[in-house]
């Protein structure tokens, strides 16, 4: 049993499917919880989909609730990307606490800001600027609060 693992193991590496070799051209990758509070530059975060756990539908959830809201002007896409984080900062900003730069960057303090949203939502974890599963699961539903907006 543990020969024919290790030989399904190897296999999935050598094809890519365990994402250890590097994503082609075509492909950006999105970055993990980990990555975005410790390693990930912000200009790569930026550029890159961040939907701290959210589905494609419950972005887009979020997305036609900040158009309505007046916090932007956005494509509805299902991917929070540069410009959902901006319009997201700019609510955050407006209530919340957040008064950092207005930069689309989900990093340490919009995200405790987000967290003091959430609060108010439902989320009974820390402030601390670090997405964990409690910070997803909030976020994920204030989102489907959010799908009579789409």
């Amino acid at each position: 049993m543990r020969k024919k693992i290790a030989s399904l193991a190897a296999i999935a590496i050598m094809a890519g499917g365990l994402g250890l070799t590097t994503a082609g051209t075509s492909q950006a990758a999105v970055p993990t919880r980990a990555s975005v509070t410790s390693t990930t530059s912000a200009a790569s975060v930026a550029a890159a989909s961040y939907n701290l756990g959210l589905t494609t539908n419950q972005g887009k959830y979020m997305q036609c609730w900040l158009n309505h809201a007046g916090w932007g002007s956005l494509v509805v896409d299902g991917q929070l990307g540069n410009a959902s984080w901006k319009a997201i900062q700019r609510l955050l900003a407006h209530s919340w606490g957040y008064t950092g730069a207005i930069d689309g960057v989900a990093g340490p303090n919009t995200i405790e800001a987000l967290q003091r949203l959430l609060i108010w939502w439902d989320y009974n974890g820390r402030i601390d600027g670090i997405v964990g599963p409690a910070t997803e699961l909030a976020f994920s539903r204030l989102a489907n609060s959010r799908a009579s907006f789409c």
